[in-house]
Parts: C-alpha cells; sequence; structure tokens
C-alpha cells in the first residue's frame, strides 16, 4: 500500500485529518476560532502554555490531509505533514511503526506475510488495553484504579493518551485479548509474550495488574502498587534491548536528556512539552540494559547541541558503606558520551532518594524544572559534588579527606586545575580558593611524571636514565 493509498483509508475511517488530531494526538479547537475557509484552526500539544495558542497555533487541511505547527516549525522542528508524521510526532513513533499503526486501525493488511509480526501483536494489544481503559474511566474498578496510579505518578491525560498507556488484560478470557483473537491466533499471542503458558500447562496474562505502554519493540509493565510497596517486579516482554521513545527523537534538538526510566520519560517530556523547548529525551530502559556505547551511538546520530544526563539520587550511605548507584551509573555513562565528542552536563537532583519522576509526583513546575537544568553541572563538577557527599565538611579531617579524595579523581589530568573545579571545590569547603589550588596542582605533577615516565618506557629507557630525564 503507498502513502496515498492510506491516507484515503484514514479519511475514511477517521472522517478527517483534524478529527484525527483532536481524538488521537492531544489537539483542542481553541475558543472562539473556527475554520478559514479550508483551514481547521488547531492548538498544537506541544503548546498548551503559550499565549498564541488561544488563536490557534497549528492548521489542517482536510480536503489535503495535510497540517502544520507554526510554533513548532519555527523552532527548526518538523511538523508538518500528514497522517503518518502526526502519529510520529504525537504518538512516539517511527515510521515503520506509524504506517503499520494506520494501517491496523483502518483494517488493512500491510504485510506480505500472513504471519503478524511479534511487534506488531505486541503494539496491537497495548492498544486495546489503552482503548479499554480509557473508555471504562468513571465506569469500572480496573480503569479507575489506573488512572489513578497514573496520576499519583504526575502524568496527565493527555501524557496516557499520547503513549497509550493502558492496563494490562485481567485474564486471557477478557475484553481485550478476545479482541486479539478475532484477527491473530493463541499461537501467535504467545509468541508475542502477551499470553503465557505456566508449568501446569495453563495460559495466563504476564501483565494483569500492570499499567503497560510500549518500549521500542517491548511492551513494558509496571505495577500498581506505590513503589515502597511494590512487589510485581518491572516486566518486559522477551525481545532485544531497546531505548525508550528513540522514534521521538529528532535530529538536531539543543538539548537530549537521558534517564533511567519509562516513567522518567514521561516526566521530562511533560516539562518539555510544558516549556516549548526544542528538546527531546530518551529512557535507557535501566532495568532491561542498554550498553552505554550502544546509547552513546544513537545520539552521535541525532547530533544534539548538548546532552544531559538526569541519574536517580540514591542514599548517599547505606549501612554505612558507600552506595549512590545511579550516581556512579550517570558518571560512568557521562565518560562514555565525553569519549563519543557529546558535549555533556549532568542534573543533580534536589533530594536524596529521588529520580525524575519524583518530580512530576512532588508537583515541581515547569519554571522548577528548567532552574534544575539550568544547574546542571559538567561531569568532573558532578562528580566532585558527589564526592563530597562521603565528608563532613564541617570539620578539618572531613575537609582534608575531600581534599584528597578530589586529588585523586584528577590523578590522570596532565593538563591544569580547571579553574571552576577549584572554584567549586572552595565554595563547598570554604578554604581559601589559592590554598585549594596548590594542593590540587600537585595531583597534576604526579599526572605529568606519571605520563613522562611512560613516554620513557616505550623509549627503552632503564629506570635510572628515566631518573636521571626526571631529576633534570
Amino acid at each position: 500500500m503507498n502513502h496515498n493509498e492510506l491516507v484515503a483509508a484514514c479519511n475514511h475511517t477517521f472522517g478527517s485529518l483534524s478529527g484525527f488530531l483532536i481524538r488521537y494526538c492531544g489537539f483542542r479547537i481553541p475558543e472562539g476560532v473556527g475554520s478559514h475557509g479550508r483551514e481547521v484552526h488547531l492548538v498544537c500539544p506541544n503548546h498548551e502554555s503559550e499565549k498564541n495558542s488561544r488563536g490557534g497555533n497549528c492548521s489542517a487541511n482536510d480536503e489535503k490531509a495535510v497540517f502544520t505547527c507554526y510554533t513548532c516549525c519555527a523552532a527548526g522542528q518538523k511538523a508538518t505533514g500528514s497522517y503518518v508524521d502526526a502519529v510520529m510526532l504525537y504518538l512516539h513513533m517511527d515510521k515503520k511503526e506509524a504506517f503499520q499503526w494506520l494501517c491496523e486501525k483502518c483494517g488493512i493488511q500491510n504485510q506480505a506475510s500472513t504471519k503478524p509480526s511479534v511487534a506488531s501483536i505486541r503494539r496491537r494489544y497495548v492498544e486495546v488495553c489503552h482503548e479499554l481503559t480509557w473508555a471504562a474511566r468513571g465506569k469500572e474498578r480496573f480503569a479507575d484504579e489506573a488512572f489513578q496510579y497514573l496520576h499519583m505518578r504526575g502524568f496527565n491525560d493527555r501524557t496516557i493518551r499520547s503513549y497509550r498507556i493502558g492496563r494490562g488484560a485481567q485474564s486471557p478470557k477478557g475484553a481485550a485479548i478476545q479482541e486479539l483473537l478475532r484477527s491473530v491466533s493463541q499461537d501467535d499471542l504467545l509468541r508475542a509474550g502477551v499470553l503465557s503458558r505456566s508449568k501446569k500447562g495453563n495460559i495466563y496474562s504476564p501483565f494483569m495488574n500492570r499499567v503497560i505502554c510500549m518500549a521500542g519493540g517491548n511492551i513494558y509493565g509496571r505495577s500498581l502498587l506505590p513503589k515502597e510497596s511494590e512487589k510485581l517486579p518491572h516486566l518486559y516482554s522477551r525481545g532485544e534491548n531497546a531505548i525508550f521513545n528513540s522514534g521521538a527523537i529528532a535530529q538536531g534538538l539543543d538539548v537530549i536528556f537521558v534517564v533511567e526510566s519509562i516513567f522518567d520519560v514521561l516526566t521530562v517530556q511533560q516539562y518539555i512539552s510544558a516549556t516549548s523547548m526544542h528538546w527531546g529525551c530518551i529512557g535507557t530502559l535501566g532495568t532491561h540494559g542498554v550498553p552505554e556505547p550502544e546509547i552513546a551511538k544513537f545520539l552521535v546520530e541525532k547530533s544534539p547541541k548538548e546532552v544531559i544526563i538526569i541519574p536517580d539520587c540514591d542514599p548517599w550511605m547505606r549501612n554505612g558503606h558507600r552506595h549512590a548507584a545511579g550516581q556512579m551509573a550517570g558518571i560512568k555513562r557521562a565518560k562514555v558520551f565525553e569519549d563519543a565528542g557529546l558535549a555533556v552536563r549532568v542534573l543533580n537532583l534536589p533530594k536524596e532518594g529521588m529520580d525524575a519522576n519524583n518530580l512530576g509526583q512532588l508537583g515541581f513546575t515547569s519554571e522548577q524544572f528548567l532552574s534544575l537544568v539550568n544547574r546542571a553541572l559538567p561531569p568532573i563538577l558532578y562528580r566532585v559534588g558527589c564526592t563530597s557527599k562521603y565528608y563532613n565538611l564541617q570539620n578539618s579531617g572531613g575537609r582534608q579527606g575531600f581534599l584528597n579524595a578530589v586529588k585523586s579523581e584528577l590523578k590522570d589530568s596532565c593538563d591544569g586545575i580547571p579553574a571552576d573545579v577549584t572554584h567549586f571545590v572552595h565554595q563547598l569547603t570554604k578554604l581559601p580558593e589559592e590554598e585549594v589550588k596548590d594542593f590540587l596542582d600537585s595531583s597534576i605533577k604526579m599526572g605529568l611524571a606519571r605520563e613522562a615516565v611512560k613516554f620513557y618506557l616505550a623509549r627503552g629507557l632503564s629506570p635510572e636514565e628515566i631518573i636521571k630525564k626526571l631529576a633534570s
């Protein structure tokens, strides 16, 4: 099926492009503004807070089946096109997924093979669960519990709709699975991990009692219980590692945020939408495991001006021992990204134990989020800041221990101590800046000596000859 045939099918199924944008993509009709000729004026969901949204910042031509958001385009983003482009931009899919999703919505078989792909079955399952959950809102307990949980996690209705979040099928005999069985077989659902078979041979729904959404070609499921009483683990359908939301990341963005989990992504995406920044966000699915070099390669291809990492702010000490696994992961990730040639900063969350999703749960405003972004640190300063948490900087012993630790951090540096590091340590310890500089400079001398020894050893000099060289 070509693009024009798909557009004709979409017009027949949805009635019009403007109707589709309103129903599925979160657009709305501005108050007191109607159609102008063939153009329908709309408000793009990315700019709800902007004053110009009152008169509509987007137009849809239903006759040509094309739309344009003028505010997004003015910011350098491609926010124009037809049905496929709308799905890619606002439902966060790549082009292939968007085409397939629209075909399924229109009841069209888009594959040469009669055997559906695992990814298409999973996406169809998530879509059906979302629609059933949305339709049952305010009517059935299973839906109300899901919405209550999602709102508690800080997500608004537009995010729930846009990312097609729903509650997993409660039973293999329930409405969601029965709807799927109209077009695929039970074996297909078992193959895709939508259904599973127990050791006794019974069929069950593994995503029962979880809210679900798509993560690449996988289904992500999260228990409805609060984090502290969570018993069911995070669940991913069987499949390859994925970078969540990768299909929605445009090229040439000013900033791409890198966070841990899917819920972290959704929270940051809400702030991006509220502030109308030319930013994007991906989740690395830490519990599923995406290697840092793979993430770095993906980011380099997207050409952002800057990457900002938001690591989980784990407790600094646990049972008397160093912990801070989230910070250590952020530091490691920053080094891999810097080695790949990316400009990197690391955002320090304001409270111990927080992750990015907690910002939404605690009601942080978009202005507060922007303030945190502006205070994000270069990786070296973030490392120093993390190290300071292990020492009591109120007494001389703690300050000396901290200075020794910073000196160790800089042991391989041969280019001089950056002025911002000296100033940062001065601010933390309240020691005179010149005193801090003199102490840390000794680490540079050690680094230079180490590099000199390596240089002369590589040229075959004996230890005695190297000592004479260094002494001179």
